[in-house]
């Protein structure tokens, strides 16, 4: 899906670096490469959508209500797209406790712990 684009060399070239809470929140406040993957996902799981109803469109803003996150919004509604991406890892990832970014050099990963920062 991401071709050769500078996202896929950042992807191969970033180091996995675990980090605080508080690290990642700040990374997450910059333009990094994180939120361009992110365009480029949902982007191309927009534009597979089975349907283009009003239905499904509200059907996947409210399962972003209840998720508070489009990966895992895009994870639940997988039958209702056609793009073959497999976002089951990221769920995983997510349930136990995970949470990461992809900055320019590293991919940072973060545990969740609620009150804290």
């Amino acid at each position: 899906m991401l071709g050769d684009s500078e996202i896929l060399e950042i992807c191969h070239n970033s180091q996995v670096r675990f980090v605080t809470t508080q690290e990642l929140e700040c990374s997450l406040q910059q333009d990094i490469p994180h939120y361009w993957l992110f365009e480029e996902i949902g982007d191309a799981i927009r534009e597979s959508r089975a349907s283009d109803t009003e239905q499904v469109f509200a059907l996947f803003e409210a399962l972003y209500g209840l998720a508070a996150d489009y990966y895992l919004a895009w994870y639940i509604g997988q039958p209702l797209f056609e793009f073959k991406i497999n976002l089951e890892a990221y769920f995983r990832f997510w349930r136990a406790g995970g949470r990461c970014a992809l900055a320019a050099k590293d991919f940072l990963v973060s545990p969740y712990i609620a009150g804290k920062a």
